[in-house]
């Protein structure tokens, strides 16, 4: 089985994009499957210029259905359909704003709507889908693997016949096993005020949205501070924060270090940042 769960930062911009910074998008791969999370304006183009491919997505996670969330998805799904005659499948909360765009009746397209508390089996990942305060539904997910065996000894292993090797290490007995097996699990929030800490902790890596260094700007946009994310970090107890989904205003450089008085372990992210997490 894989150890190794990589993210590629698409796009890592607000609603307004810059010439750094896409539309939001982020894609998780672990092992043979593939989910991005959210599909800004421009995804296929980004996505060429890192060097990965998003033709062969499992499927498609939308928090919600603003625009700069969604643009890149019907081109997405045209290309999908051209290229290997298939429609494309996308989870997400229902689009009942004014501000939304509704995308379940577009032929090309698979949707199927996702509520806070449900879970969800997509290739080797598990799916789990939380509510996130923004001024329309909007939901964070939590994707975890599943249970990776711990790392042989290759001192003792050899005294375990082949076919029970999987079993020990999946147990973590010692000695046979130098670490203890579990789970990779990230955390999402791709927009909203700060996730609860509760639904973070256990998870090795939380990316977080920071669309405004200011707190009254945040709250009044249904938005979160580099701080409050450093915040639930903290008290998540996770390894690494990422900030995301910043504004034209902010100021990744003070962000960063702000937010490191908070919590250590913060990386701003940037279009094309890559991030592995290893057990």
């Amino acid at each position: 089985m894989d150890r190794e769960l990589v993210m590629h930062f698409l796009g890592t911009g607000g609603a307004v994009p810059s010439k750094d910074r896409n539309h939001p998008g982020l894609l998780v791969k672990f092992s043979g499957t593939k989910l991005l999370i959210d599909c800004g304006e421009g995804a296929q183009r980004q996505a060429m210029e890192q060097g990965v491919s998003i033709y062969d997505v499992d499927a498609v996670l939308l928090t919600h259905c603003h625009i700069d969330h969604v643009a890149g998805l019907l081109p997405l799904a045209t290309t999908v359909d051209l290229l290997h005659g298939r429609r494309l499948r996308v989870y997400g909360p229902a689009a009942d704003s004014e501000s939304t765009l509704d995308i379940s009746d577009f032929e090309m397209i698979e949707y199927r709507e996702v509520n806070p508390g449900d879970e969800v089996e997509i290739g080797d990942l598990r799916v789990l889908v939380y509510e996130s305060e923004h001024e329309v539904p909007t939901v964070d997910y939590r994707i975890e693997t599943p249970k990776i065996p711990g790392k042989a000894d290759p001192k003792y292993i050899r005294k375990v016949p082949t076919w029970k090797r999987r079993e020990v290490l999946l147990r973590g007995e010692r000695p046979y096993s130098l670490t203890k097996p579990g789970k990779i699990s990230v955390y999402v929030k791709g927009d909203g005020r700060p996730a609860n800490p509760e639904n973070v902790r256990g998870c090795q890596v939380l990316v977080h949205e920071a669309c405004f260094e200011n707190k009254e700007e945040a709250v009044r946009y249904s938005h979160s501070t580099h701080l409050e994310a450093a915040e639930v970090a903290r008290k998540a107890g996770v390894d690494l924060l990422v900030l995301t989904h910043l504004s034209t205003k902010a100021d990744p450089e003070r962000m960063r270090e702000e937010a490191r008085e908070v919590f250590p372990v913060v990386v701003v992210a940037h279009d094309g940042l890559r991030v592995r997490v290893r057990r």
